[in-house]
């Protein structure tokens, strides 16, 4: 049994944070420039209490079924980042929390998978900007396979499932990562390889994310590569000399 607990807490007493100012109406700010009604300004200051606290544990077990290995793990974070808002201050504070496990196997040396579940929940509060309260969950479900099977002959097959939830609408969803390769071991001692890939056989793959702020949330989707092919050579060089 191995058990790790990590905890990491900073104060900063002097942060660089963000004063914004929202005009309510039309407002002129210098000569010449008119900033419209909703419109933001943002500047740095200097600001005092700002906190960021990470704890981190895992504790490890065998799993006789499988004949593998399992993790468990657990984490809490806090983020406590101050601001001004149209001269108040405004106070942003983030919680969250992760949890999962992953099954390692041990099997032999020509099978090895892994299995591994990770779920994450956040909250996040503003002091004087309610309206940007929020909960988000998302979860990310893996399984990975390499397989030697017979006159070296390789199959590798990567396949995972990511889920959005409490996110703008259209960015509510799940989502499939499935990649796949056979090879081939070849030349003396099987040192080389080759290797057909399948990346995103079923053509799903995404990139979502979320960023908060003390006046705004943005979620987004980014462009990714989607499916492709790949052949390659590889081969391992050894020069090990025995005690």
């Amino acid at each position: 049994m191995n058990f790790f607990t990590f905890i990491y807490a900073q104060n900063t007493a002097n942060e660089v944070a963000n004063a914004t100012y929202i005009a309510r109406t039309d407002s002129t700010i210098s000569e010449g420039i008119i900033l419209p009604a909703g419109g933001q300004l943002t500047q740095p200051v200097n600001v005092n209490g700002a906190w960021n606290i990470r704890s981190f544990t895992t504790l490890g077990l065998p799993f006789g079924i499988l004949k593998s290995n399992i993790n468990l793990n657990l984490g809490l974070n806090y983020v406590r980042s101050p601001g001004l808002i149209n001269n108040q201050s405004n106070v942003s504070n983030t919680f969250s929390t992760n949890t999962g496990f992953v099954i390692g196997s041990n099997i032999s040396e020509k099978v090895d998978f892994t299995i591994a579940y990770t779920a994450n929940y956040n909250i996040v509060e503003n002091s004087i900007q309610p309206v940007l309260n929020d909960n988000y969950f998302f979860q990310t479900t893996q399984l990975k396979l390499n397989w030697i099977f017979s006159k070296g002959l390789v199959f590798r097959s990567d396949i995972s499932h990511q889920s959005y939830s409490g996110l703008n609408e259209e960015f509510n969803q799940g989502f499939f990562l499935w990649n796949m390769s056979v090879g081939k071991k070849i030349l003396t001692k099987q040192r080389g390889e080759v290797r057909m890939d399948i990346f995103d056989m079923l053509n799903q793959n995404n990139s979502i994310s979320r960023t908060t702020s003390e006046t705004y949330v943005e979620d987004v989707i980014n462009q990714t590569i989607r499916q492709y092919f790949m052949i390659s050579f590889t081969y391992n060089i050894r020069n090990f000399k025995k005690a």
